[in-house]
């Protein structure tokens, strides 16, 4: 049933930080609600003045500079070079 699948994952996704999983490779500069970061998308992640919104209520970012933008699955999938079952299964994997 695709209305359970969607249940699941947006279930999923309320679990998931994202500045949970930047943090790992980009520097955070702000804690709270609303994140900057480093941004991955550009400059090879290593900007010096971190341009990138990240919500972590909401799940989604967004450079200021070069415009990149979407939810942790996306950015799993485009700097990451995981497909959509890949991204689940690690996001599955890290936040049960």
């Amino acid at each position: 049933n695709n209305n359970l699948f969607i249940e699941k994952l947006n279930s999923l996704l309320s679990r998931v930080s994202l500045v949970d999983i930047l943090r790992d490779k980009y520097k955070v500069v702000h804690r709270g609600e609303v994140n900057i970061v480093q941004c991955p998308f550009h400059k090879d992640g290593q900007e010096t003045h971190p341009s990138m919104s990240v919500d972590d209520s909401k799940g989604l970012y967004q450079c200021f500079t070069c415009g990149a933008k979407g939810n942790t699955i996306t950015y799993l999938k485009e700097k990451e070079g995981m497909d959509f079952k890949e991204a689940l299964n690690i996001l599955e994997k890290d936040f049960r």
